[in-house]
């Protein structure tokens, strides 16, 4: 088995905790005889080809090919606070993983709430921001009570620092200038690495570990209370739930509600009594680290992750699969990648499949030979070969109007699929008969000279077609009985992007029912080097922008049936009210003009409102 434990790319130059949990993550897996990698570093992820992988943070989607496995160790407020904030969408890349490892029951309650409407069941783990087994060894002495963190609060306890004479602090130096530049209490920094940390604990016997308001809240442990356990120093710890549970009388409690005064004086009690009481505190430091290396080291949780992990996998390869699935791929059988899909298809789990090469190439001989020496032989494949018309959209309802399969999916011949891709959507309309489309979330691969990126690109529940539903055309599949007619009897248009969009809008407008599958199991490129792909020419899609334009248009003549005929009657009556004013205005000219000129000008006047009405 090969792990890796993912750490956020956006994080690289910054010291975090999570860089320190991947490594000691990395060096359990190794401990218990599995292949693991720390890193962040998409293209060593590819290439070491894991069957797991754990992000350790909710900024991190799930980008590849393999059963991922959330580690949910932050308070949900702290999701919920960062959710689209400077492009991060932490509900998303959530909802994105296979399954979740979570360090406390509120986190648990608050993602099953947040996946309770998704059509599938995502297996909960436990896991905690833990060490490795860490074997007895008693302190020297006890001289301060150490408190190790990154003072991201800064305002947390800042007074408490100040004033305490107990406390050695150490962590980031910028983090805790205000302590720096009163003199008090700074040790200095900790390098990454347990060693350094579990050194710096022991140095002084006593550890410090208080929790934020959010963990309090949740009952999320931190980091600090395993560390302490795993070092054999006595633990002083704030009233965490989580603590008291597990580690009862083994650590000795500080009430972190009161005041400051008040919790320098419970520091002051508590270190008092460790100097009047050494051997029942180093039998305290025995008992809390025996309660870490029986039930909370990092090499106990992650084997019986991967545990669970194994005996999932040999149930879903059990299952039977009647529904025959048909993938169509456009080709001319040149594109580099084109080896990459095929090997994707091979590697779905569900098996009842069928491939169907679209050739618009020139040489059929050739794509034939091609084809048999990169297809698996457990690839059941055909090929159609197009004469005649070859443009995309033609190669593309051709292929589909040709299949006799349950389901029909498509695929260009640089994309791949992830190998549960089919088997979730299958599994989908299976459960539902009155669905048309089911679809799946699409990762995007952006090759350009700085080298690979991936990002969730396209996750989103389906409400109604608009600029923003958008669904790429290897994320689908389609229910055969639910296919557009259109395809089957009309002249297809002659249109090199967006063809895959007018299928879905024909089935959308029959009313044909989409349900998405919240899960991430299609990958696109994006190649800015070679620019091969249809998507990324910009004067293609001006082109086509008409096209598509004019088969959205939808036919709106309507006139007023109603009101018609009142509305001519109204025009028939306009004479006579010209008629009135020239009554009014002869009126007047009789007193004012002699009779002579009178009947001039009214016969003149009479002549003009003639020719108004003509006109």
């Amino acid at each position: 088995m090969k792990v890796v434990f993912q750490d956020f790319i956006g994080w690289k130059d910054k010291p975090h905790a999570e860089r320190e949990l991947g490594y000691r993550m990395e060096n359990a897996a190794k401990k218990i005889g599995v292949e693991g990698l720390y890193t962040d570093d998409y293209d060593k992820i590819e290439k070491f080809k894991p069957d797991i992988v754990f992000p350790l943070h909710h900024f991190t989607p799930k980008l590849f090919d393999a059963y991922t496995i959330g580690c949910m160790w932050n308070p949900a407020d702290f999701i919920l606070e960062a959710d689209r904030a400077d492009g991060v969408y932490p509900l998303e890349n959530i909802k994105s993983y296979d399954a979740f490892a979570v360090a406390s029951a509120q986190i648990k309650n608050f993602l099953s709430s947040l996946c309770f409407k998704s059509p599938f069941k995502r297996e909960i783990y436990e896991i905690y921001p833990t060490s490795t087994y860490s074997k007895y060894s008693p302190v020297s002495d006890f001289k301060k009570v150490t408190y190790i963190g990154s003072n991201w609060q800064l305002k947390r306890h800042s007074e408490l620092f100040l004033k305490s004479d107990k406390i050695a602090v150490y962590g980031p130096r910028k983090n805790w200038e205000y302590i720096i530049n009163e003199g008090r209490n700074y040790c200095g920094e900790v390098p990454f690495g347990f060693s350094y940390v579990r050194n710096v604990y022991r140095s002084n016997g006593i550890g410090l570990c208080f929790h934020g308001e959010n963990h309090l809240k949740e009952n999320i442990p931190n980091m600090r209370v395993f560390e302490m356990a795993a070092s054999g120093v006595l633990i002083f710890a704030d009233k965490l739930p989580f603590i008291e549970e597990h580690f009862g009388d083994s650590v000795r409690y500080i009430d972190t509600s009161q005041d400051t005064e008040s919790i320098i004086e419970q520091i002051d009690y508590q270190y008092n009594w460790v100097l009047k009481n050494k051997s029942k505190a180093k039998e305290m430091a025995v008992h809390a680290n025996e309660i870490f290396n029986k039930n909370f080291t990092l090499e106990k949780l992650l084997k019986d992750i991967f545990a669970s992990y194994e005996g999932r996998s040999q149930l879903s390869s059990l299952k039977e699969q009647k529904s025959s699935v048909e993938i169509i791929v456009r080709t001319d059988g040149n594109r580099p990648r084109l080896q990459h899909s095929i090997e994707s298809f091979a590697s779905q789990i569900y098996k009842n499949l069928i491939i169907t090469f679209v050739y618009w190439g020139n040489n059929k001989k050739e794509f034939e030979k091609k084809i048999a020496e990169i297809v698996p032989t457990i690839l059941r494949y055909r090929i159609l070969e197009m004469k005649g018309r070859k443009d995309r959209s033609f190669n593309l309802y051709h292929g589909i109007s040709s299949s006799t399969a349950d389901f029909i999916g498509i695929c260009d011949d640089d994309d791949i699929l992830f190998k549960d891709h089919i088997s979730s959507l299958v599994k989908m309309l299976e459960q539902d008969k009155e669905l048309a489309v089911a679809y799946s979330g699409v990762i995007m691969n952006e090759i350009s000279k700085r080298g690979n990126n991936r990002e969730l690109f396209f996750f989103h529940d389906f409400s109604h077609f608009n600029e923003k539903s958008y669904i790429t055309s290897n994320s689908y599949l389609v229910r055969r009985t639910k296919l557009p007619h259109q395809i089957f009897g009309n002249e297809i248009p002659n249109v090199s992007t967006g063809e895959d969009r007018m299928f879905l809008d024909l089935i959308y407008f029959d009313k044909g029912k989409f349900a998405f599958s919240e899960r991430s199991t299609s990958l696109f490129f994006r190649d800015l080097v070679h620019q091969d792909n249809i998507s990324s020419n910009i004067k293609e899609w001006k082109k086509n922008q008409s096209f598509y334009k004019a088969f959205l248009k939808e036919s709106s003549l309507e006139k007023d049936y109603l009101h018609y005929w009142s509305k001519a009657k109204k025009v028939q009556e306009e004479p006579e009210k010209e008629s009135k004013r020239v009554t009014i205005l002869k009126k007047i000219f009789e007193k004012l003009i002699p009779f002579r000129i009178r009947r001039f000008i009214l016969l003149l006047v009479k002549q003009l409102v003639q020719s108004s009405e003509k006109i």
